[in-house]
């Protein structure tokens, strides 16, 4: 593995639900990107949005986290429904088959896969609940992938379990938000803490 290099995936929900905190969407994902700018390390970013229109629109496919631009009002447009099984089946996978092309020695240190919904799945046709949890099992058992769940309007500790996700205390990993201009800033500023335990192991 390479020293020092973190895979960063972001699987956002662009469903039609999120258009009253969309500019704040925007502006936490901004933000994410710019405090994991300073984080020790190199790192390469994907992000993937999703919604009943397209379940899973790659934005930026692996991408030096210092070439990630802004995201705008331009490039994030709610409409639709929560395909959520389908968008994260499909980019487990995506991910996972990009990372057996790299040679070992080139390979993350670590994979953060943080998820952003403010509902639950109502639209999925690829891929099943049961599928979804077992790759996730997968992931985290096999090749220590960390990932961070964050939902709004839900209880965020019982629907990332049934994803499989397990809950880190040490990383605060889980969270659920007020849909909220607050809310989804405090849950995006947390995001950034935790991805940032897991690159540096220091505490969220």
């Amino acid at each position: 593995m390479k020293a020092g290099l973190s895979e960063i995936v972001v699987l956002l929900d662009r469903s039609g639900s999120m258009s009253s905190i969309a500019d704040d969407a925007i502006g936490g994902f901004n933000a994410f990107v710019e405090e994991q700018k300073k984080v020790a390390g190199d790192a390469v970013l994907t992000l993937v949005q999703f919604d009943g229109q397209d379940p899973h629109e790659v934005v930026h496919d692996r991408v030096n986290l210092t070439e990630i631009p802004p995201l705008t009002d331009d490039t994030y447009r709610p409409r639709g429904s929560t395909p959520l099984y389908d968008a994260l089946g499909w980019t487990l996978d995506h991910i996972g088959q990009a990372l057996e092309k790299v040679p070992e020695e080139e390979r993350p240190e670590v994979v953060i896969f943080a998820i952003l919904t403010d509902g639950l799945e109502n639209h999925s046709t690829e891929y099943t609940k049961d599928g979804v949890f077992k790759q996730v099992q997968r992931r985290q058992g096999k090749y220590n992938w960390k990932f961070i769940y964050l939902g709004a309007n839900q209880d965020a500790m019982i629907e990332a379990a049934n994803l499989g996700i397990r809950h880190d205390a040490n990383a605060e990993n889980v969270q659920t938000f007020l849909a909220t201009a607050e809310g989804v800033k405090d849950t995006m500023d947390m995001s950034s803490r935790s991805a940032t335990h897991y690159r540096t192991g220091k505490s969220a």
